[in-house]
């Protein structure tokens, strides 16, 4: 899974690229490194937030199945 998910936008910034004019000179890469790094930081803080919910919810259901046995 983190092969596609690490090459699925691919397409989309060559796609980017034709679309802006900004082609592949040297003064687009530091744009293209910055939206790389704040991609993978926006998706970081997303997991644990999707994390964090998916972990309170199973505690909240566990504390529930607990109190239906007593």
């Amino acid at each position: 899974m983190w092969f596609v998910c690490i090459h699925a936008p691919i397409p989309f910034v060559i796609l980017f690229r034709h679309l802006f004019g900004l082609g592949f000179q040297l003064y687009t890469y530091p744009i293209m490194v910055s939206a790389f790094f704040l991609g993978q930081f926006a998706g970081k803080k997303t997991r644990i937030r999707r994390d964090a919910k998916k972990s309170l919810a199973e505690e909240l259901q566990s504390e529930e199945i607990k109190k239906d046995q007593l």
